[in-house]
C-alpha cells in the first residue's frame, strides 16, 4: 500500500505519497491559504505556477488567482478575492489536525477572515482530504464558514468563490483546452451556467490532462454557477447571479444568520486524459449520495 505523509515545513504543510510531492498547503506569506503545487500521480504539476514561481511561457495575469483557493469578493462588503490595500485577508490560525497513512492525507485548519481595517468578519474551518482513487487523484475540500454576532452576507458578485487556476498550456484559448459541464455546455458556452460538475481538460507536455470539480448538493444555491474562463480561471461561484444570468434584478447573495455556520463541499479530480461524461456522472453520484454503511450489533 501507498504511504502518505503530511509534514509541517516552514510556511506550508507538505503532503507526499511514497516520498513524491503531492501538494503543499501554504498557510503563511500570502493573504489567503492556498494549495500549491498540486501534482498528478504522474508527477505533472496541474495548476499554474505564477505568481509563486515564474515558469517559461506561462501567463502572468491575475496574481491573486493562486493555484487552488477559497474566498469571495463581497463578504459583508469586504473584498477577499482581489489582493492589495483596502482588501480583506484570510489569516491562518492553527492546524487542528493533520495526518498521513495508507489511504491518503488529511488536513484540518482554522482561519479568520479579517477586513482591511483588521476586524474579524467571520471564521472558517477547512478540511482537506487527499487520496488516490484508482487512476484519479482526488482532493475533497470542505470549508465551514461561521458567522460571528452579526449576520454574514456573501454578496452577489462574479468574483468568487472556490477557485483553481489551471496551467497555461491547458487553457481553452490555446486551442487544445476544452470545458464540459454536467448540463452539456461546452467551452465558452459554459461560463456562468449552472451544473453539478464541470471539467476543464487540455494539454500538459504534449498529453491531455483534466481537472473536474463536483458541487455538493448541500452547498448554497446548488447546482452552482461556473465562473470558468478561456484564460484558465476555473471557479465554482454560487452567488454571482447578476453577471452570470445577465439580469440586474436578480440577487444571488446568501446570508448566514448570526452565530450560525454554512459548509461548502467540493470534490476535485485530477486525471491523465479527459474523463468521459458518463464516468463523471457516476463519480458525482458517489460524492452526492455515498452508500450508507450499517453496522449490525
Amino acid at each position: 500500500p501507498a504511504q502518505w505523509k503530511a509534514e509541517l515545513k516552514e510556511n506550508a504543510l507538505q503532503v507526499t505519497c511514497d516520498g513524491r510531492l503531492v501538494t503543499r498547503y501554504v498557510f503563511s506569506g500570502a493573504v489567503k491559504p492556498y494549495l500549491y503545487p498540486i501534482h498528478a500521480p504522474t508527477g505533472v504539476p496541474m495548476t499554474r505556477a505564477y505568481p509563486m514561481e515564474q515558469r517559461e511561457g506561462e501567463s502572468t495575469d491575475h496574481p491573486h488567482q493562486k493555484s487552488f483557493w477559497f474566498t469571495h469578493g463581497d463578504v459583508n462588503g469586504a473584498d477577499f478575492w482581489v489582493e492589495g490595500e483596502n482588501r480583506g485577508r484570510i489569516v491562518h490560525r492553527e492546524f487542528s489536525d493533520f495526518a498521513g497513512g495508507r489511504v491518503g492525507a488529511f488536513i484540518v485548519t482554522r482561519n479568520e477572515w479579517r477586513s482591511a481595517q483588521g476586524q474579524t468578519v467571520c471564521t472558517d474551518t477547512r478540511e482537506v482530504c487527499i487520496y488516490d482513487m484508482g487512476d484519479l487523484r482526488v482532493i475533497d475540500f470542505t470549508v465551514t464558514v461561521r458567522a460571528g454576532d452579526q449576520p454574514l452576507r456573501f454578496g452577489d458578485t462574479k468574483e468568487g468563490t472556490f477557485g483553481i487556476r489551471i496551467p497555461t498550456s491547458m487553457e481553452l484559448r490555446h486551442g487544445k483546452g476544452a470545458i464540459l459541464t454536467s448540463a452539456g455546455k461546452r467551452d465558452k458556452e459554459a461560463w456562468g451556467t449552472r451544473a453539478t460538475w464541470c471539467q476543464y481538460s487540455g494539454d500538459i507536455g504534449g498529453e491531455v490532462y483534466s481537472i473536474s470539480v463536483f458541487d455538493h448538493p448541500s452547498n448554497p444555491h446548488h447546482p452552482t454557477h461556473w465562473h470558468v474562463r478561456d484564460y484558465g480561471l476555473f471557479a465554482a461561484n454560487p452567488f454571482g447571479w447578476r453577471d452570470f444570468q445577465n439580469n440586474p434584478n436578480t440577487d444571488g447573495s446568501f446570508t448566514i444568520p448570526a452565530g450560525a455556520q454554512q459548509s461548502f463541499r467540493y470534490r476535485v479530480v485530477f486525471s491523465k486524459g479527459a474523463v468521459p461524461a458518463e464516468r463523471l456522472d457516476a463519480l458525482y453520484q458517489a460524492f452526492a449520495a455515498p452508500p450508507a454503511v450499517e453496522v449490525n450489533p
